[in-house]
């Protein structure tokens, strides 16, 4: 089998699988669109004839893909990834449609996920059924469709163990070999079997010659009858929808052969998949040798390289089980660049396997990822692009919408910005449910906007065959309409028809080029007018996939200052905060008599607590205690947020991770804090917390810092809350920094310390030493009177004084003391003393402003003062430059003397000192982008030049490489510069989001406050309000009252006797007239009885001819009656006979069990199969049979017919109860027979052992009393009473046959029968009849005496 070809081969797809792959790939609306063929769902295989069909038919909805040739290649990469057909096919008998992919490691070994080894070993089975010796047993295409199909089943259900991880393994291709081999040698044992002719097969084979279509699946389910239902409800699908709909000759042969042929991986798979759990099972307590721990690194264009975040720390909890587990994230996947890995956890990686997995994507899709807990992602970036395709082409919103209607557009699309925010400072991923969710968002907002779905739009013409021109692009954008929202679309089309023209695949270009064409310029108005997502494809790496768009976040160079300046120090943030320090609010002998501690705070809350501290202050407390640390201040306000203070430790502008750190002494005193905060017992992290203090030790007077690494691994150790801390560069380091530039005096950049002590950086003290002795010491005369070698050792004690600062431990920062130490010892230096200048060239420079204009003939002048005439006449053309320049700043004027002071003070060996002066330098460069590129531009003229004297003397390598490394910092600085602009982009507009949100919340806050004030006015206004109601009702209520009796005593007084008199008259005449009415009202009554009567009369006649209709019915429905008897009889006797076949059957069964001897014990792993079935297959197959007899209720239901037609033919109540008793015993009775059927089928699934088997009841059938009886009523024979007499027969209570030998019970009032210990038992719970419940004694308690 050749391996290497099996991994690169296409399984062909089927239609059902294009389809399902189809409907995944396009969208919705698109899909819904399509038309399928009348023979689609013929074919099983032929997908090619099939798809030129299907894209032929379907041409207008998919000529956007190119051919047809072209959607196939897009389908295909499409959904080749390990698991696609999980998401993508709805059947599980579908083959496996990927091909398994190899992954190569960073150490150039082979990878490969668990999952694509199932795929692998899918092709190994299916690809060894092409062997030639098994070829002549697949007769037709259908029959390798048949076990391939059954194959892919069985292996998918071994497979859903891997859902929800996503492992990988090293690929070793001898296993492979050697399963497929040992496959093969199974294979043809099992077809030597079939092929022979042993009684045993022949045995089977006529066994399974019962078996009809319907019932053919029930033998490939107990094959697998270890596997769960979904495996018997694809088999039976598979063979309702294909087996039954082909017209296969020798169908119980056909079956015999396939069972066969699966006989062998029923047993194989189980057994591999146990002998090597660490290839087919995942990594768990149960298999905790489940493979290597690997972590994909992403590789991107453009050399982009990236790893999941969550996949890294899943990684370390599994290597360091102590550590907590990451948990899923929700619709988006962060990721790490690798290089920041490597810098950040090179001491947790050495154990993690890192392979290369490059991003793959289809023409308008990226290819799904799999995450590490088993989703389905994409780029972001990619996610946005199909989002904006299906927008422009499925829904064609840009063409409904007008220019009227904008503000509407603009604030749906907004919505996008929650998924595709600017602000990751890495690639990310999105799932595809969250791509759906930012979908539905997006049409949710659309539709409540007011655009017509009914509105008429154009869509893309066809291309010419010829191709377009530009020209034409431009028209076509007219065509759609799109020039009326996007007036400027047109200048984009000669870019992008530029672009298009460069990438096009055939010799003109084609319609599906133009809608490329159309949807690159729509995509840059887009993108320039919603500059968030243009932001967003920047940060994602994403702008070069749309060449033609201009990205000015690229391009864009440095801008001046990165934060506003205030005085005391004040930092104000891009959201708007105002920072300060708390000792803005000292003197300099309070901080040091008080001891306090430096932190930052925001000024606002600075301000509102001095004032609320002075209302309400204590006797003996100060207002500003508070102040005098920030463990003081949190206590007081517990609720404030905590700002920590980043300070970088290198000579670069860049405000990254990698240059930022903190103070140790600042951040164990916060973390202490939150554990306090979280009211946790800070002597549980007592000893950490004095390990970190000791492992923090100043060994000397320098101030030690950590890294942000560091101090995330605090936290996360130490479990705190994070989102309580902000991380904010120092105010008094930016300030500084900015005055620095600014000014030309040797000022130094300083730091307060966590104790208040004034800091610097070592490279700091380096350069201040260096320009202290450069421009207040005369370098002029190299020989003194006292000493020869004078110049020689002031250089020597210069750079042994540097060297030993330059020493200091990365990342510490020295005191101000030690540093202005070291410059005193300098200065009192006896041939330091000897040299001093009151007024030196850099001294008058100080007094300039930095961008005043120096003359070229000053800076000459100024040179020969300090006596670098030398450097002068070496650098001839250095020297041709400044006088053609003429004139220059003076902050270059000041570099230049550096630079040529270095060229004297530092030879070769001190390199790395020069080096640390020189980034010095750099750093106090003014920011202004006219200073910044005049100065780089002098820098690399400056050196590039070299003196011909410097060739012929032996220090030219010295100035080289001085040049060289020079003009390589340039570089760096301009790259660094770019860099700091981007990143403080994203922070200011994080920060100014942050702070709407911010002031957002603030206002809810303050309208929630108003509206509850506002709610409780109300609800005293509705309180008062119910009051005066209720008093109201009251009042009014009193009033009725006295009104009613005002109308009572008005009554009484106008009611005369005269009144009365009327009353009685009127009440006499309504008398009579009831009278009158009484007399007329009983002669309609005798007039109402008398017609009843006569119409009683004819009610009598009419039912006497009913009564004679109802005879001829009767004699009717008689003689159909004795019809139905003669067809029972007919029915009775088949009955019979198949009862008797039964029997015959069964006991020919039973012979057959017992005559087989017992199964030998099954070994573990057996290297051979048994010579044809097992024998409790056959028994299994036996039973089988019964029980299918016995599926549809056939005998009950005859059963019930012959009772009814009992029924009919009589009318005796004591034939019906005979007939309901009879009924009941017989269903009683297949019932138990049913049972335990299914009882021995079980047993023998069980444990394949026909020991095991018990005998069957005696098959249910009627009583002979009772089948006699039933043909003398059919018959209309006499019957007498004694043969309908009802006896008891069998017990009331165990309903079991009462025999003569048995004793007997009679109750005396109902008669009824039953055993002796069957009543005693009854009697002495009940003491009373179980049938007519009347008082009875147990005989065996009270035994009758008169006996």
């Amino acid at each position: 089998m050749d391996f290497q070809s099996l991994k690169s081969i296409e399984e062909p797809f089927t239609n059902s699988a294009f389809f399902d792959v189809t409907r995944c790939f396009l969208p919705l609306k698109r899909f819904r669109n399509l038309k399928i063929p009348d023979d689609f769902w013929l074919a099983l295989s032929n997908y090619r004839d099939i798809l030129e069909e299907f894209f032929k038919e379907n041409y207008y909805y998919l000529r956007m893909y190119g051919s047809a040739r072209e959607f196939a290649e897009s389908l295909r990469s499409y959904q080749n990834f390990p698991l696609s057909h999980n998401p993508f096919f709805s059947r599980k008998i579908e083959p496996y449609y990927n091909a398994p992919t190899f992954y190569k490691s960073l150490k150039g070994e082979e990878f490969i996920q668990k999952s694509d080894v199932y795929a692998l070993l899918y092709r190994i089975l299916s690809k060894t059924l092409d062997f030639p010796q098994f070829q002549s047993h697949f007769k037709t295409p259908f029959d390798t469709y048949f076990i391939c199909s059954i194959l892919s089943d069985v292996i998918k259900y071994h497979e859903h163990r891997l859902f929800g991880t996503c492992e990988f393994v090293k690929y070793d291709e001898g296993l492979f070999i050697w399963i497929a081999e040992k496959y093969a040698r199974l294979m043809d044992t099992e077809i030597k079997q079939y092929e022979s002719k042993s009684p045993r097969m022949e045995k089977f084979r006529n066994d399974i010659k019962s078996i009809n279509c319907q019932t053919g699946s029930h033998l490939f389910e107990m094959l697998f009858d270890n596997l769960t239902q979904d495996i018997s409800i694809e088999i039976d699908w598979l063979f309702e929808e294909k087996v039954l709909k082909q017209d296969i000759p020798e169908y119980q042969e056909w079956l015999f052969r396939m069972f066969s042929l699966l006989n062998n991986p029923s047993l194989f798979l189980p057994e591999i998949m146990n002998s090597y759990p660490s290839v087919f099972l995942p990594l768990d307590s149960r298999n905790p040798n489940g493979g290597p721990v690997v972590v994909r690194v992403f590789e991107e264009e453009r050399n982009e390289k990236f790893v999941m975040k969550s996949e890294l720390f899943h990684a370390f909890s599994i290597l360091y089980p102590r550590q907590q587990k990451p948990e899923p994230e929700i619709d988006v996947v962060t990721t790490i660049r690798y290089v920041d890995v490597l810098k950040k956890y090179k001491d947790r990686i050495s154990k993690i396997e890192f392979i290369r997995v490059p991003i793959q994507r289809s023409k308008h899709a990226a290819v799904p990822i799999m995450t590490n807990f088993g989703d389905c992602c994409i780029p972001a970036a990619d996610a946005l692009f199909e989002l904006l395709n299906r927008l422009i082409f499925c829904e064609q919103i840009f063409q409904k919408f007008k220019i009227e209607q904008w503000p509407l557009l603009k604030t749906s699309l907004s919505s996008l910005e929650q998924f595709f925010a600017p602000y990751h400072r890495s690639i990310y991923f999105i799932t595809i449910i969250g791509t759906r969710k930012a979908e539905k968002l997006v049409m949710d907002q659309l539709e409540k906007s007011e655009k017509s779905d009914k509105m008429i739009v154009n869509n893309v013409r066809n291309a010419k065959k010829d191709g377009f021109t530009m020209q034409n692009l431009k028209n076509e954008l007219a065509n759609l309409g799109v020039t009326e929202l996007f007036p400027e679309i047109q200048e984009y089309a000669e870019a992008v028809y530029s672009e298009v023209l460069d990438t096009k695949k055939e010799e003109f270009l084609r319609t599906c080029d133009l809608f490329d064409a159309v949807e690159m310029c729509l995509l840059i108005c887009i993108l320039k007018r919603f500059p968030n997502l243009q932001l967003f494809l920047h940060t994602q790496s994403a702008c070069h996939r749309l060449p033609s768009l201009f990205c000015e976040y690229c391009t864009k160079t440095a801008k001046s200052g990165k934060f506003k300046n205030t005085t005391h120090c004040q930092l104000t943030l891009p959201n708007g905060s105002i920072l300060c320090n708390n000792f803005k609010f000292f003197s300099a002998e309070e901080i040091k008599d008080n001891k306090m501690t430096y932190f930052i705070m925001d000024c606002k809350d600075s301000n509102k607590k001095v004032q609320q501290k002075k209302k309400n202050k204590k006797k003996g407390e100060t207002t500003s205690e508070h102040l005098h640390s920030l463990s003081k201040f949190l206590n007081n306000f517990p609720d404030k947020k905590i700002y920590i203070r980043a300070i970088p430790t290198t000579s670069s502008l860049e405000y990254s991770d990698e240059t930022r750190r903190l103070f140790a002494e600042e951040a164990l005193e916060i973390i202490q804090i939150l554990l306090k905060s979280r009211n946790s017992s800070i002597s549980d992290n007592n000893e950490k917390i004095k390990n970190y203090k000791e492992k923090f030790k100043r060994k000397t007077r320098d101030t030690p810092t950590l890294n942000l690494a560091e101090f995330w691994f605090m936290l996360e150790e130490f479990d705190v809350d994070k989102t309580r801390i902000t991380i904010v560069p120092d105010p008094i380091h930016e300030l500084s920094l900015l005055k620095l530039t600014e000014n030309l005096r040797n000022d130094t950049l300083n730091v307060i310390g966590p104790n208040g002590d004034m800091i610097m950086r070592k490279e700091q003290v380096v350069l201040h030493l260096f320009q202290i002795m450069v421009s207040e010491v005369d370098w002029n005369r190299k020989e003194c009177q006292k000493s020869p070698n004078c110049w020689h050792l002031r250089r020597a004690m210069l750079i042994r004084i540097m060297r030993k600062f330059a020493e200091s431990p990365d990342g510490d920062y020295v005191l101000l003391e030690i540093a202005t130490f070291g410059v005193q010892l300098l200065k009192t230096e006896p041939y330091s003393k000897e040299h001093a200048m009151e007024s030196t060239p850099l001294s008058r420079l100080e007094n300039s402003n930095f961008d005043d204009m120096i003359p070229a003939e000053m800076f000459i002048s100024g040179c020969k003062e300090f006596g670098l005439d030398d450097f002068l006449e070496r650098s001839p053309k250095f020297l041709e430059f400044i006088q053609e320049e003429q004139s220059a700043p003076a902050w270059v004027c000041r570099v230049r003397f550096f630079y040529a002071f270095a060229f004297y003070l530092f030879h070769m060996d001190t390199y790395d000192l020069q080096d640390m002066v020189w980034k010095e330098v750099l750093l106090r460069q003014p920011i202004c982008d006219k200073h910044r590129g005049t100065e780089l531009e002098f820098s690399c003229q400056m050196l590039g030049t070299k003196s011909e004297e410097e060739e012929e003397e032996n220090n030219e390598s010295k100035c080289c490489s001085k040049c060289l490394r020079t003009s390589e910092m340039c570089n760096e600085a301009k790259k660094e510069l770019k860099m700091t602009q981007n990143r403080l982009e994203k922070y200011e507009k994080k920060a100014r989001r942050t702070e709407e949100v911010e002031s957002q919340i603030r206002e809810m806050e303050v309208e929630m406050k108003r509206m509850k004030k506002e709610m409780k006015e109300r609800e005293v206004e509705v309180d008062n309000k119910n009051k005066e109601n209720e008093d109201l009702k009251r009042k009014m209520l009193k009033l009725e009252a006295k009104d009613a009796k005002m109308q009572l005593a008005e009554k009484n007084h106008s009611i005369s006797q005269n009144g009365l008199l009327e009353k009685i008259t009127h009440l006499s005449d309504q008398l009579k007239f009831e009278k009158e009415r009484n007399d007329v009202l009983q002669s309609e009554k005798i007039d109402e009885l008398t017609a009843q009567l006569e119409s009683q009369k004819e009610i009598v006649e009419l039912m006497k001819l009913e009564l004679q209709q109802n005879e001829e019915r009767l004699n009717s429905e008689i003689r159909e009656k004795q019809r139905g008897f003669e067809e029972l009889r007919a029915a009775l006797r088949i009955m019979s006979n198949e009862n008797e076949s039964i029997q015959r059957d069964n006991r020919n069964l039973r012979e057959r069990i017992a005559s087989v001897p017992e199964a030998p014990p099954t070994p573990t792993l057996p290297e051979s199969l048994p010579d044809g079935p097992t024998h409790h297959r056959f028994a299994l197959l036996g039973f089988q049979k019964i029980k299918d007899s016995l599926y549809n209720k056939k005998q009950l239901k005859q059963a019930k017919e012959m009772i009814e037609k009992l029924k009919s033919s009589s009318n005796l109540v004591e034939i019906h109860q005979i007939a309901d008793y009879e009924y009941y015993q017989f269903e009683w009775n297949l019932l138990k027979y049913t049972k335990e059927v299914e009882l021995n089928i079980q047993r023998i699934k069980e444990t394949c052992d026909v020991s095991t088997v018990t005998p069957l009841p005696d098959i249910p059938e009627f009583s002979k009393r009772f089948v006699n009886l039933y043909w003398r009523i059919i018959n209309n024979q006499p019957i007498s009473s004694s043969e309908i007499e009802v006896s008891d027969s069998e017990c009331f209570i165990c309903t079991e046959e009462m025999t003569t030998d048995q004793k007997t019970l009679e109750c005396e009032e109902c008669k009824k029968v039953t055993h002796l210990k069957c009543a005693s038992q009854w009697l002495k719970i009940h003491r009373s009849c179980p049938h007519c419940r009347r008082e009875m004694l147990n005989p065996e308690e009270f035994p009758n005496l008169g006996q």
